[in-house]
């Protein structure tokens, strides 16, 4: 049965440039299976997200957030609605940006959702880091959707949250702050093992990732002794919760962070080959 709906969605896939703009997402409908359904919206959504086919990424996310309302899942309407969001601002289209996440925002109020709220303060908090390059009210909202998370339980979340406010501190070197903040996810994760909330491996290996480098910046290579061997052995042990061309970026900032130039030469020179063997360059 997996594999029929793998088939499916990658002929799908293959169809859509000779379809009319309706006729996938009917097909999909006609699916039983709502896992298989969601999955398919998930495939069409993320090759025109990859793509930046805004127009077609658009067209997509609408057909699934009417899904949703439909089947009444309205935390994957939002997240695929922030989603939608989210990829027009790293395309600098300011006003199509902010125009939806207002009405992102007034669905939410009309609906009385606290997540659909907490996913409105995200997309704002990210078009204040991008457009305004305004990193206090960028956290200040980054902050409103982590308490509303928070209080509703939804720890991968806020995970997501804690991750980008420390990315933001990271971008603009302010690393005592990254790991301040760092350390309140890091308590979160416990909460989230105590708990028995299964962690997403691709998200703790961004927290490593984010604290051997913060730690490298502001405390020296040796205060993030410990955390650079913890991080590499999660990835001895679960390498898919990073791609070859993430975790060589990350060894590449390592070293560069540290000054490290002959190292950051070698690992350029292996994402180089890595590329060759995939036929990337």
């Amino acid at each position: 049965m997996m594999r029929t709906a793998c088939y499916f969605v990658l002929w799908l896939l293959s169809s859509l440039a000779v379809w009319g703009t309706n006729k996938p997402f009917e097909d999909i409908e006609s699916l039983k299976d709502p896992k298989q359904i969601a999955d398919s919206y998930s495939a069409i959504i993320s090759r025109y997200y990859n793509s930046g086919d805004i127009d077609s990424l658009k067209i997509a996310t609408y057909a699934y957030m009417d899904w949703c309302i439909s089947n009444n899942r309205e935390e994957a309407k939002y997240q695929s609605w922030r989603q939608y969001i989210q990829r027009m601002t790293e395309k600098g289209m300011q006003d199509e940006s902010i125009k939806e996440t207002a009405l992102l925002q007034k669905d939410a109020e009309k609906n009385h959702s606290k997540y659909g709220l907490a996913s409105s303060e995200m997309c704002i908090g990210y078009n204040h880091r991008v457009f305004g390059n305004n990193l206090d009210l960028c956290v200040e909202y980054y902050d409103r959707a982590l308490v509303l998370f928070e209080e509703m339980a939804n720890y991968d979340d806020a995970f997501v949250v804690y991750l980008n406010i420390i990315q933001a501190y990271l971008a603009t070197s302010e690393y005592a702050k990254a790991i301040t903040h760092l350390g309140h996810l890091d308590h979160l994760i416990k909460v989230m093992q105590e708990k028995d909330h299964k962690l997403q491996s691709n998200l703790l290996m961004k927290f490593y990732q984010f604290r051997v480098i913060a730690t490298i910046a502001d405390k020296g290579k040796n205060a993030a002794k410990k955390y650079i061997s913890e991080t590499d052995a999660f990835y001895e042990k679960d390498n898919s919760s990073a791609t070859k061309e993430s975790w060589f970026g990350y060894k590449i900032l390592c070293a560069r962070t540290m000054g490290n130039w002959s190292e950051v030469l070698l690992y350029l020179d292996s994402l180089q080959s890595y590329h060759k063997t995939i036929g990337a360059c």
